[in-house]
C-alpha cells in the first residue's frame, strides 16, 4: 500500500485503532494524554519517531497544560503516516548491507544498523528483535531474514 494516497479519515477501523492506543494514555479521560507519553503511544501505534520530533511536536502543540488532546494526536499519527517512507525503502537501506543480494544478514549486522542508524535502540530492544526475527527466518548459518525481519516488526498498513 503506497501510504502518500492513503484514505486516513475514510479508514475508521484505523483511526479507533489510534484512538484505542491513545485511550491507553489517557488515565482520567480527559480525552488528553501527557507529553511524557506521547512518544511512546506514537511506537506502540507503529511509528518511529526520533527524540527530536517528539520535542517538536510538544513544543508545537503544548498550550500549557503539558498535554496533547486526541484530535492533535491523530494529527500527528496522520502526518507520521504520509511522510512514512515505506518498507521497500528499508528494504533497500538493509540491502545495501548484503554485498551478494542473498535477503540474510548476520545478527551482528543488523545490530550494527538499529544501533547506528536513524533512532537508537537500546542492548535490550535490539536483542528482543534479534531474539523475536531467529524464531522467523534464519538459514544454516544462523543469518537473519531482513525482509521477514522488517516485515514482522512494521503494522500491517505501513507495509
Amino acid at each position: 500500500m503506497d501510504v502518500d494516497y492513503y484514505d486516513f479519515e475514510a479508514n475508521t477501523d484505523l483511526n479507533d485503532y489510534f484512538l484505542g492506543i491513545f485511550k491507553q494514555f489517557d488515565k482520567k479521560g480527559e480525552s488528553a494524554i501527557e507529553l511524557g507519553d506521547l512518544g511512546t503511544a506514537l511506537r506502540m501505534c507503529g511509528m518511529a519517531p526520533t527524540e527530536a520530533d517528539i520535542a517538536g511536536w510538544c513544543k508545537q502543540y503544548d498550550d500549557g497544560t503539558y498535554k496533547i488532546s486526541s484530535d492533535i494526536f491523530l494529527e500527528i499519527v496522520k502526518k507520521s503516516v504520509t511522510d512514512y517512507k515505506g518498507l521497500e525503502a528499508l528494504k533497500d537501506a538493509f540491502r545495501s548491507f548484503d554485498p551478494n543480494l542473498r535477503g540474510y544478514l548476520p545478527p551482528h549486522e543488523i545490530r550494527y544498523i538499529l544501533t547506528n542508524f536513524g533512532e537508537k535502540l537500546t542492548d535490550e530492544e535490539i536483542n528482543d528483535f534479534l531474539a523475536e526475527a531467529a524464531i522467523a527466518d534464519v538459514d544454516t548459518e544462523g543469518n537473519v531474514n531482513y525482509e521477514t525481519f522488517l516485515v514482522k516488526f512494521m503494522p500491517d498498513f505501513m507495509q
